[in-house]
């Protein structure tokens, strides 16, 4: 069994954060940041800005008309948009980019990308404005971070995890607890809190496999529901493959189950297409 401080040097390898999106977390997550506040500070990092200008005019934000300036993006899509999928493509960009122990990492994204697009679409569905609907998107990009710690500083354990994890009836997070002693939900949010990411957004990453655990946010539920979900339609794959029914509690707290809320949700496939740019840009070098 692995031990404490080994999962905890593995999440200080981890990279810092870019400067950019450091600086526009150190403004606060408990209140609104203005956007002058962040339009300075991204000001300061062109090449970042263009990259999420490209982001913001892309089918991913499904604008009428294409804004020439951060300035104009920010007013289209609102403030809290323009940081929450700042400080994704910075997270997602974090990481390397190259094979990890028994993670395709196109298969990886795609599947966080998926369960971040569906968690915005139940948040919306729940009656999240659009602006809102950018946290939940952004904590379901993130949801499986501790899994990248695990793979890349981890990885002959992890390999373990994998391997028992193949087998039908065994959820990952158990063979985790039985092989490294903790799970990707522990570990990514130590990794969140490391980087300072917005309190409901780690509390998203901690609690998305028991949602019961948790303060009961609608980012946790909507993440919840997502990630099984998406895991249902195989969109990439992050190594569980089992598919976890809503419990009473949250197939109420939704209005209907796993099966009914994905329906309603409609043509995912095409929200996932849209916005794959997402990931394509958050890249390292794209």
């Amino acid at each position: 069994m692995t031990s404490t401080e080994t999962i905890l040097r593995a999440v200080d390898m981890v990279p810092a954060l870019p400067k950019t999106v450091d600086a526009m977390l150190n403004m606060g997550c408990e209140r609104d940041c203005s956007s002058m506040e962040l339009l300075g500070i991204l000001g300061k990092d062109p090449v970042f800005s263009l990259k999420l200008l490209r982001l913001i005019n892309s089918p991913f934000c499904s604008m009428e008309e294409d804004a020439a300036s951060l300035q104009r993006a920010a007013v289209f899509v609102g403030t809290d948009t323009l940081r929450n999928v700042a400080i994704g493509l910075g997270a997602v960009g974090a990481f390397p980019v190259r094979s990890m122990t028994g993670l395709d990492p196109a298969e990886f994204w795609l599947h966080s990308l998926a369960t971040g697009v569906c968690a915005r679409l139940i948040a919306e569905r729940q009656g999240a404005s659009v602006e809102e609907s950018s946290e939940f998107f952004l904590a379901g990009v993130l949801h499986d971070i501790g899994k990248l710690v695990h793979a890349l500083f981890m990885g002959e354990e992890f390999g373990q995890v994998l391997k028992m994890a193949a087998e039908p009836g065994c959820a990952l997070a158990d063979a985790e607890s039985e092989v490294l002693g903790t799970t990707h939900s522990e570990t990514g949010f130590m990794l969140a809190r490391k980087w300072g990411l917005p309190p409901l957004v780690a509390e998203a990453v901690r609690y998305h496999h028991v949602p019961s655990a948790s303060t009961g946010s609608s980012v946790v539920v909507c993440v919840h529901a997502a990630n099984e979900i998406v895991k249902r339609f195989a969109f990439g794959s992050a190594g569980d493959f089992e598919v976890q029914e809503f419990s009473p509690a949250i197939a109420e707290r939704l209005g209907g189950s796993l099966a009914e809320v994905a329906e309603e949700l409609g043509d995912l496939d095409h929200e996932v297409d849209q916005a794959r740019i997402f990931i394509k840009l958050a890249e390292a070098g794209a």
